[in-house]
């Protein structure tokens, strides 16, 4: 988690053009090591294409009877919802490819 946690604080500092806090990128408790928040933006990020696919079909069908009714709200999200029309960026760090789709 903290490789892909690097990763995506380096892709938001070259996406920005300016540092970025890293303390501010918070993971996501339900879809943990995977979706990542920072400034009220959301962002999907593995190493493994397939399971990127997987995960975005997975959110794109959820419904709010799959999560706790606290969660239910966000994870139907309409951003949710169109995850699997997203485009995904590949991302190279350190050497390794890392998929990211900003939702």
């Amino acid at each position: 988690m903290k490789e892909r946690l690097a990763a995506i604080g380096n892709y938001l500092n070259d996406k920005s053009g300016k540092k970025i806090n890293f303390k501010t990128i918070k993971a996501d408790s339900y879809y943990r090591g995977i979706l990542f928040t920072y400034m009220r933006e959301d962002y999907l990020i593995t190493d493994s294409k397939p399971e990127m696919i997987d995960i975005l079909w997975k959110m794109s069908a959820a419904r709010s009877e799959d999560f706790n009714k606290k969660d239910a709200k966000r994870y139907t999200h309409i951003k949710f919802r169109k995850a699997k029309e997203k485009k995904v960026l590949n991302y190279n760090y350190k050497g390794r490819n890392y998929f990211i789709v900003e939702l």
